[in-house]
């Protein structure tokens, strides 16, 4: 089946923002079996995109257009669909009061260039978003099934998964049974996963395999035939049974996990709460913990002890330490866990110091360096990392090194002893 993903909009081009849509979608139908063969982007131009619809329909059995059908002057796919179709554009009702409602319940005045979102080209199967204003469509041309969406991503993932991909599934040809699965390592260059996995790969020549590096993770993802789905399920359980064994305790998620996530999981589990104080990652790491839902049963809170006066005033640092051994040293990260275990009441207690550049740097401790402690009920656990010199790559892979830690604590394979540094 030749599938194409269509992106449009003018920022897209420019780079002022990424394209995450197609990323998703693709991810999405490889979990499915499909693969898709084209991906574009296309730019506000009326004419460009309506040549980019026709020419798309004419060389492709399926293609998914996101974006373009918001209120402004370059919102131009409701129109060229119209165009594309032969079709006039009418509004769907059900769409357009509820644009109605929303503004009323907000007490904010109708603006006349919203109803333009509840527009779409007649004839059209219309979904009503979810999440949004303007609905997604469908629509058959030159042989082709297309579908349009909002560019915004969260209501284009909110029409994709409750209608779109349902109207979808039901018009593609039978697939052959597969499993999808996604291991997430850290602590493993993409470099090194994918020469340890080269024999699987060569041993299952079947099998699809890919690779993604998602900064400071990697994940290896694998989309595994069989006569039965059962039977799919079966082998690609063998095969992540068969990774695990050479990674360990570096896969530390599958599927839609995240290492926050697993963390919550695990205390969950455990019936454990923990508190953070942190200084170069800025409450990044309190950031991610708490966009997991429900994670005030075991996340209570923490500080941002960036400068040296908070590390004293919030978590107990003593100026002692600060003056002999500096912020970011092993004494000033146990000191920030062991005074936020105290100060917040908590079970375990997480402490992130470090440099993150790109000044601030000497030869002794470099950019980069970065000291975690652990409080807990058996002691302190302390390691210490060096990250490239990059000021938001540090960060990211500072709080995810550190809740990395807590995740090997609650796991009970952290192998060495709380009074240890390494």
């Amino acid at each position: 089946m030749r599938l194409a993903i269509v992106t449009t909009g003018d920022e897209l081009l420019r780079g002022e923002l990424v394209d995450t849509n197609t990323a998703w979608l693709s991810e999405q139908l490889f979990a499915v079996g499909l693969q898709p063969t084209t991906h574009l982007t296309v730019g506000d131009d009326p004419a460009r995109l309506l040549e980019s619809i026709k020419s798309v329909c004419r060389d492709h059995d399926l293609a998914i257009f996101t974006g373009g059908l918001g209120p402004t002057q370059d919102d131009h796919t409701v129109n060229a669909v119209a165009v594309a179709t032969d079709s006039p554009t009418i509004f769907h009702q059900e769409s357009l009061d509820r644009i109605l409602a929303l503004f009323a319940q907000r007490g904010m005045p109708f603006s006349e260039n919203n109803r333009k979102q509840a527009a779409v080209p007649a004839g059209t199967r219309v979904f009503v978003n979810p999440a949004g204003l303007a609905p997604a469509f469908q629509f058959d041309l030159k042989g082709c099934r297309a579908y349009c969406l909002p560019g915004v991503p969260t209501e284009m993932k909110a029409l994709w998964c409750t209608a779109v991909w349902p109207d979808l599934a039901a018009h593609v040809p039978s697939l052959p049974p597969t499993a999808y699965q996604v291991l997430k390592l850290f602590g493993v260059p993409e470099s090194h996963l994918a020469r340890d996995v080269a024999d699987m790969i060569i041993g299952n020549p079947d099998v699809s395999f890919g690779f993604r590096a998602h900064y400071p993770e990697v994940w290896l993802k694998f989309l595994v035939p069989g006569k039965t789905h059962e039977a799919a399920c079966a082998r690609a359980d063998e095969i992540a049974k068969a990774v695990a064994d050479t990674f360990g305790h570096r896969i530390f998620a599958r599927g839609n996990d995240t290492m926050e996530s697993v963390v919550g999981k695990l205390l969950l589990d455990r019936g454990l709460t923990l508190a953070t104080a942190e200084s170069c990652t800025g409450g990044m790491v309190g950031m991610r913990l708490t966009d997991v839902a429900g994670s005030s049963r075991y996340y209570v809170g923490g500080g941002i002890t960036y400068a040296n006066e908070m590390k004293q005033q919030l978590v107990g640092v003593k100026r002692e330490i600060l003056q002999r051994h500096g912020a970011v040293s092993e004494a000033c990260a146990r000191a920030m866990a062991e005074g936020a275990r105290n100060r917040f009441g908590s079970d375990l207690a997480l402490a992130v110091t470090g440099i993150a550049g790109p000044d601030g740097g000497t030869p002794e401790k470099p950019v980069g360096t970065v000291h975690f402690a652990l409080a807990t009920p058996e002691g302190t656990f302390h390691r210490m990392r060096s990250f490239r010199p990059d000021r938001q790559a540090i960060r990211l892979a500072a709080s995810t090194t550190a809740l990395n830690l807590v995740r090997r604590y609650l796991r009970g394979d952290l192998g060495a002893s709380a009074t240890a540094s390494c």
